[in-house]
């Protein structure tokens, strides 16, 4: 009766008998107090994970990366972009219509005016930029059309100011290579006028049209400079009318005019006026002339040999001595010409002439000198004479075999002269010089054996 009034005794708890629901059920879980919840903010609640989510998922992990955008401050504007009261003032009508323009058809919305602004014009300071200097377009009015009558009376002034000369002619300008590209006054004074015309074959001008020909034989002008070669020319020439350089052949006082020479050499000091051959027509023309000459019998054209007269006389034979002599009634047998001839003055034979020679006659001999190192000489001959005829005789005065004659040669202006070229086909004038020469053979290697 000990234990009565304190209640039923509880059997002692075994810790192997022990077990969840006993804990739970001997002791009451105690009632926990809410807590507040904190202050909403506006940024959107971040949302924890949670256990029952799947982690693989991408959805998931899209949440996961995002952040909450934060807003930016807004960009206060310079004070300078700001338009003041004054634009509008200055602007006046023409700000209004700008504003007016800048609305669409229809629309009653205004666009807004687009600024760029880059990090310069943070700072509002004054910028040291010099302002660009305003371009002003400047149109010219075009002058009035001129009428066709007034076109003629400037053209008829222009000829009439120029001269005859310059009508009905094409120019050709040939630059002089060798002239310097700074053009000065003084280089006016070098050039010449040289005026060719062509001269067409006979065949050539019955078959071809006549305005074809009046083409072909027109006057063309040259302008060369005195001392340039004349090669310039012919093929500036040959160009216009198609033809090779080789095809064309310039004729000056009955004479052919090479490549090489130049208007100086011609005796062309300001213009001058050629004759132009096809090189085919211009042989032909000089066979027949040749076989003109060989027809006349011997008194009326002498031989090579007598046509040419030895002038070593004295320095005191006057020039009007020389004219008085009749080289076609030379009196020296052709076996005389073997002997080499003197400077004495007795072996030179003053013969005149019983009738005095017409002008024409004067003019067709040529006085020049052949100089050597075997001594000076001085012969006179008339056009029609070959160079190779001239050699000969000048190989009987100096006292050479006549085989020698094929190793020798004559130059004229530095240029070996072709030996069946006549007189009358080179440049040389009274008075003129010839260099006389030898071939020298070329030396014979010895080998060593």
């Amino acid at each position: 009766m000990a234990d009565k009034g304190k209640g039923k005794a509880v059997d002692p708890i075994d810790i192997g008998s022990d077990s969840d629901d006993d804990f739970f059920v001997s002791k009451k879980r105690p009632a926990v107090r809410q807590a507040t919840l904190p202050p909403r903010s506006p940024s959107p609640p971040v949302r924890t994970h949670s256990d029952n989510e799947d982690d693989g998922s991408p959805d998931s992990q899209q949440k996961k990366r995002r952040k909450p955008t934060s807003k930016k401050p807004a960009l206060e504007l310079p004070s300078w972009t700001r338009a003041s009261s004054n634009d509008h003032k200055k602007n006046g009508a023409g700000g209004r219509s700008r504003k007016g323009s800048s609305q669409a058809r229809g629309s009653t919305e205004e666009r807004g005016e687009t600024i760029v602004i880059d990090d310069s014009d943070e700072d509002a300071g004054p910028s040291d930029r010099k302002p660009k200097a305003i371009r002003h377009r400047v149109q010219l009015t075009p002058p009035p059309e001129m009428s066709e009558a007034k076109k003629a009376e400037i053209e008829q002034l222009v000829k009439a100011h120029l001269g005859s000369k310059f009508q009905d002619q094409e120019t050709e300008v040939v630059d002089d290579s060798s002239s310097s590209p700074e053009k000065n006054d003084g280089d006016e004074l070098e050039k010449v006028f040289i005026t060719v015309r062509m001269v067409a074959p006979p065949e050539k001008k019955l078959s071809a049209a006549p305005a074809a020909i009046k083409e072909y034989q027109k006057a063309r002008t040259l302008i060369l400079s005195r001392t340039g070669h004349m090669s310039k020319g012919i093929n500036t020439l040959s160009d216009r009318l198609q033809k090779r350089p080789g095809d064309l052949v310039f004729v000056y006082n009955d004479s052919r005019v090479y490549p090489r020479s130049t208007p100086e050499q011609l005796g062309i000091l300001h213009k001058a006026d050629m004759s132009g051959y096809e090189k085919e027509y211009w042989d032909r023309l000089q066979a027949e002339r040749r076989r003109a000459l060989e027809a006349l019998s011997d008194d009326e054209m002498p031989h090579d040999d007598d046509a040419i007269e030895h002038l070593d006389s004295p320095t005191s034979k006057t020039n009007d001595q020389l004219d008085k002599m009749d080289l076609s009634k030379h009196e020296t047998q052709p076996t005389q010409l073997t002997a080499p001839y003197t400077s004495n003055a007795g072996d030179t034979k003053n013969i005149e002439n019983s009738e005095p020679r017409g002008e024409e006659e004067i003019q067709d001999y040529i006085r020049f000198i052949v100089k050597s190192e075997n001594g000076k000489h001085r012969m006179k001959g008339q056009k029609a004479l070959r160079i190779q005829t001239i050699i000969k005789y000048y190989c009987k005065a100096i006292g050479k075999p006549p085989e020698e004659a094929e190793k020798m040669y004559l130059m004229f202006d530095g240029e070996k002269l072709d030996k069946d070229l006549t007189l009358g086909e080179t440049d040389i004038e009274d008075g003129d010089m010839l260099d006389a020469g030898m071939v020298k053979p070329l030396p014979t290697s010895r080998r060593r054996f």
